[in-house]
């Protein structure tokens, strides 16, 4: 019997889902295009039954629809890595379970590989809290072809195993594509915009659980930097973290000067939540030797085992 080729893979990382996973598969369950695809979902340890949930919509839904263990590492990387490993897709085409994609997003992530370059992301646009498109963009900076957002992307799959995937040391949250975007234009490709390839955005709410991403992006930050020193010979200190600390209150008098007070409280709250995690991540992650290597599992041989 022979196989049907497949065009398009949905990758989608999912932890404890609820409802708004249903609402990205609603949105991809009416996707426009005569392609042949699927969608995988790859579970990181999620224990809100949302899996079973997504599994009991297969049979119903208008494409191959499967859920993948990816229990090894937490983490978005793992689960994204786990769920590509069992993708049958020419193009892989990421966006995250909180989101919801455009009605020819699937459409657009092809043409988008095909016609224009074998790595391209797309707009983001953020959803008010009706749940509407606000007429903000996340990633202005995307119309000039700045690197990827992992949450909206569509590559080669070729390409992306080539290049071993999202690396899976780093700590669970943030930075994993500004990573995967340097290796792919190490590699010598192209990252390209593709204006077509358009998601909304859930913005996340409270400042509590803003604050938590932040510190954790900056985690991650640290271990870049740890690598990027590394290869340059220069060991990272952590008295470049303690620093950066201590000149929070002269960079923030500077901050009130340029923007104005009104500005001040924002600007604080993050640049402490960045700082601190940036320190944090060098000492849980960098300076115990946590994050060791860089883990890729394309080259490594381990693809997306569970």
């Amino acid at each position: 019997m022979t196989v049907e080729s497949v065009d398009v893979s949905v990758i989608i990382p999912m932890h404890n889902g609820g409802a708004l996973i249903h609402e990205q598969l609603d949105a991809l369950a009416a996707q426009r295009t005569d392609l042949i695809w699927e969608v995988i979902v790859g579970d990181n340890r999620s224990t809100d039954r949302s899996p079973d949930a997504v599994r009991a919509r297969a049979d119903s839904f208008p494409v191959p629809l499967a859920v993948v263990d990816a229990f090894r590492v937490q983490g978005a990387s793992h689960a994204r890595n786990a769920a590509a490993a069992a993708a049958r897709g020419e193009v892989l085409a990421m966006c995250d379970a909180d989101d919801r994609v455009a009605p020819d997003w699937v459409e657009q992530a092809f043409r988008g590989v095909r016609e224009i370059a074998p790595i391209v992301t797309g707009p983001v646009r953020i959803l008010d809290a009706r749940g509407e498109d606000s007429g903000r963009l996340l990633n202005p900076g995307i119309l000039h072809g700045r690197g990827i957002l992992s949450g909206n992307v569509a590559v080669r799959r070729e390409l992306f195993e080539a290049v071993g995937g999202f690396d899976e040391s780093l700590p669970p949250y943030g930075v994993e594509d500004s990573d995967l975007s340097a290796r792919f234009l190490a590699a010598g490709h192209t990252i390209a915009p593709h204006p077509g390839l358009v998601l909304y955005f859930r913005e996340t709410t409270g400042l509590k659980a803003k604050l938590r991403k932040i510190h954790s992006s900056g985690q991650a930050e640290a271990v870049l930097w740890s690598r990027g020193h590394e290869a340059q010979g220069t060991p990272l200190a952590e008295s470049q973290f303690v620093v950066a600390l201590a000149a929070l209150p002269a960079d923030a008098v500077r901050t009130a000067r340029a923007a104005g007070l009104r500005s001040l409280p924002k600007w604080i709250l993050r640049e402490a939540a960045v700082r601190t995690g940036r320190w944090r991540g060098y000492r849980r992650w960098v300076k115990t030797g946590k994050a060791g290597e860089p883990r890729l599992p394309f080259l490594d041989g381990r693809g997306g085992a569970a």
